[in-house]
């Protein structure tokens, strides 16, 4: 059976709890990754990190949320890596389980994504965000998993979000660790990634959910705010036309690439 880590703030006992007991009513195993808490890295830690690379580009330096959830992503790796699966399903304590995902996890069979080990696979998650109508996913090119529908990403990879439901193989895990060798990068940073080769296509499905209430995240009221310090609000009608346009060009490359 495929096997789940869940990242976790250790203090965060209500979370766990809820996704303890959802998963003990699927019948899954799962083992919790303790999750780096940003707010409490010392200033020699974070200046240890290299921000040189996607993280530059931005018009602001990443949250301390954001640091604490990329770092927490890394030890699930390196956890996955000392045993000898292929493969490993990566959560975050906040996700929505339901049927789907205990069929998904007891009929996994490898030998489906033999020759997708340098891919990465995202379970949904875009529940709520105003970007996953942006994201082209192809009509023709998908895969079955253990009765899932995956579709390839082909456009539009900038816009997934959120690192909280993947499928990682062990290939993908070692180059994520090679990237983070090299330069910080945010969890869900999936097109940055993809550029630095970690992972050569992105697969998408959406059997897993995400809150679409924000109130009790850790990490999302942290990027709010620091964007809504950052990026002036352009006029509504320009900002509406730009987002139909985006979404007509999303749905044309979804249908012919």
């Amino acid at each position: 059976m495929l096997k789940i880590y869940i990242i976790s703030l250790k203090r965060d006992e209500k979370k766990r709890r809820v996704i303890e007991n959802k998963l003990n009513s699927l019948g899954l195993g799962f083992s919790f990754v303790d999750a780096i808490e940003g707010k409490l890295l010392t200033e020699s830690e974070i200046s240890h990190l290299n921000f040189a690379g996607k993280i530059k580009q931005r018009a602001f330096n990443p949250t301390l949320g954001e640091i604490g959830c990329g770092l927490s992503h890394l030890i699930a790796y390196r956890q996955f890596l000392n045993t000898a699966d292929e493969w490993a399903c990566i959560l975050e304590d906040d996700v929505i389980l339901d049927e789907r995902f205990s069929v998904f996890i007891k009929n996994f069979n490898e030998n489906e994504l033999s020759e997708y080990q340098d891919c990465l696979f995202i379970l949904g998650g875009q529940d709520g965000l105003d970007s996953r109508r942006l994201i082209s996913k192809s009509l023709f090119k998908y895969i079955k998993v253990a009765g899932q529908v995956f579709r390839k990403i082909v456009g539009g990879e900038r816009h997934v979000y959120r690192a909280c439901c993947y499928l990682v193989s062990r290939k993908v895990s070692d180059n994520l660790l090679s990237v983070a060798k090299e330069t910080f990068f945010l969890a869900d940073d999936w097109l940055y990634l993809k550029q630095q080769n970690a992972f050569q296509q992105i697969f998408i499905s959406d059997f897993v959910a995400h809150p679409v209430d924000l109130s009790n995240s850790t990490l999302e009221p942290e990027r709010q705010a620091l964007q809504s310090k950052v990026f002036a609000e352009a006029p509504q009608l320009l900002k509406t036309i730009k987002y139909f346009i985006k979404v007509v060009v999303a749905k044309l490359r979804s249908c012919f690439l």
